[in-house]
């Protein structure tokens, strides 16, 4: 993840930080799997860069395995 140059300092300062805690799976409190691969995530990273209203699993604190809506 490489901010371009235009982004304010502390912008991507915060951002490359936030990616180096989600590689490490520090403080991830979500997982997203896709074809049996698995990516952890933060929920706050998702929810500001998603267009429209929040899905419902991103407003829940926990989802069990196959309990995600259709």
């Amino acid at each position: 993840m490489s901010p371009s140059p235009s982004v304010p300092s502390h912008s991507r300062q915060l951002l490359l930080q936030l990616n180096t805690q989600r590689a490490k799976g520090f403080l991830c409190d979500v997982i997203i799997v896709v074809q049996n691969a698995l990516f952890r995530a933060h929920k706050n990273i998702l929810a500001a860069s998603t267009r429209g209203p929040l899905p419902i699993w991103m407003l829940c604190s926990v989802w069990g395995v196959g309990s995600f809506p259709p």
